[in-house]
């Protein structure tokens, strides 16, 4: 058994798909709190590792962007495990906002009990149905919360900001995209990063096994895991190359489009609720739209401090 959950670790370490899988949520058809720190407004960041005297642990960023017209966004960076103070320090933001636009492909998160029943059988039997499974067992693993179970989809001013499976199918087969063919570019662009030396150096499997061994294994597994993260942004920048991805840049121009019809209607004070991974470019999307970058916060989602 340890060797079996030493074994999938490591393949899920070594794939280059690893930071985008495990900080974007699963696409549901197909399928106290923490205190903030100030960041620097000039950062792009979206997701770092921190490891201080006083701090250690994964954080998101939420950047707050204006334009002359009054309009504010918070682009607000999740991942799709973290701590429960995490989601409820998020539940609570959330609330304050005229709108909080979200992504799940397929549609907007079900409102009743049947739906959600609906929904949830829908994932099982989808063929991308592993990817529910991976966040399942790394939640379990990692001892995190579930994004999907822990943050309140339920408020009025929830918008649904994501493609359709009608889209997302529509979208793939115009750019002729298959998840195995972004894995051989995400290989790529691993192979040019380690030649720049800024791959971060993959743990071996003893050492894995090790850390399983561990009375505190579940920490020690967020501390490999963890450091990974600071390679999201330049990996996300190289798949994005050329014409883009459907995953990420489209998706971001649906969301973007959106957000526009909410403004347009009256709302003054949003929030775009997206994967780290997305922000970087959707950050770039808005800068040509107008928006102006004026301050970042650090929200701690992995707080090894308090374990």
């Amino acid at each position: 058994m340890v060797v079996g959950l030493a074994m999938f670790f490591r393949r899920i370490l070594t794939s280059p798909m690893f930071c985008l899988l495990a900080i974007a949520p699963v696409m549901a058809d197909l399928k106290p709190a923490p205190s903030p720190t100030e960041a620097k407004p000039a950062a792009t960041d979206y997701v770092r590792w921190v490891d201080t005297e006083t701090e250690e642990g994964l954080q998101t960023a939420s950047v707050r962007f204006t334009r002359g017209d009054g309009a504010i966004v918070d682009l607000v960076g999740a991942v799709h495990i973290a701590d429960k103070a995490y989601f409820e320090d998020l539940n609570r933001r959330f609330r304050t906002y005229d709108a909080v636009l979200y992504e799940l492909v397929g549609g907007p998160m079900p409102k009743t009990e049947a739906d959600k029943a609906s929904r949830a059988k829908a994932r099982e039997t989808s063929n991308l149905s592993w990817l529910s499974q991976l966040h399942q067992t790394m939640q379990r693993s990692l001892a995190l919360s579930s994004q999907l179970e822990e943050v309140d989809y339920s408020g009025a001013n929830f918008v649904h900001a994501d493609v359709t499976l009608e889209q997302f199918d529509k979208l793939k087969t115009q750019k002729q995209e298959s998840f195995l063919g972004l894995m051989l570019k995400a290989y790529a662009v691993q192979a040019q990063m380690e030649e720049e030396g800024k791959m971060a150096k993959q743990p071996n499997l003893a050492q894995l096994m090790a850390i399983l061994l561990q009375s505190d294994s579940a920490n020690n597994l967020k501390r490999v895991i963890g450091e990974q993260f600071d390679l999201v942004e330049d990996l996300i920048t190289g798949i994005e190359g050329g014409d883009g991805t459907v995953i990420i840049g489209e998706r971001n121009k649906v969301a973007l489009e959106v957000l526009k019809q909410q403004v347009a209607a009256g709302k003054k004070n949003l929030a775009v609720f997206y994967g780290a991974a997305h922000l970087p470019d959707m950050e770039k999307r808005l800068s040509e739209q107008g928006w102006k970058k004026v301050k970042a916060e650090w929200l701690t989602a992995w707080d090894l401090v308090e374990q």
